[in-house]
Formats: structure tokens, sequence, C-alpha cells
């Protein structure tokens, strides 16, 4: 992930969910893990490598964490409507 990246991200989750805490985790495969902590919540957004797919968990509990995504979608704007909708 580039700085031109990074920013870009920055500004999205701005927009949609106003100044939260995020932690940028960026693979040797070119995907990126994105948490973001809103409102006592814990989110993990997976992006793909090429960035076709978005996969979102959203973490209620920290006791309890399950394998798989809550839902997937096709752009980072989406994924991150769907965690200011759930957070």
């Amino acid at each position: 992930m580039d700085a031109v990246e990074l920013q870009r991200l920055h500004r999205l989750v701005i927009e949609f969910l106003g100044d939260v805490a995020v932690d940028v985790l960026d693979y040797p495969t070119g995907a990126i893990a994105v948490t973001i902590y809103r409102h006592n919540r814990v989110a993990v957004l997976d992006g793909m490598a090429d960035r076709s797919q978005w996969g979102v968990t959203v973490i209620t509990e920290p006791e309890y964490i399950h394998a798989g995504y809550d839902q997937v979608f096709e752009t980072l704007a989406e994924a991150l409507a769907y965690l200011r909708d759930r957070t």
C-alpha cells in the first residue's frame, strides 16, 4: 500500500465514520486488513490484493470471534457504509 492509497483510505473512513481509530496492516501479497474502533466495537475490513472485494467482520463481543465475514462488498465505500449503519 503506497502513501496515496493510505491517504485515500483514511479520507473515506473519515467521510463515512468520522474521526475514529484505525490500524492498517499491509500483507506482502498486497492484501490489507483495516481495523476500526468505533462506539466500543471493533470491525475488521479485509481488502483483497486487487481491491476487488472487501470482507467485513464486526466484533460485538470481544470474547466471541467467529470465522468468516458478516458481508462482502465490491468497494471500500460500500463496506464503510455497512459499518456506519452497524457500529
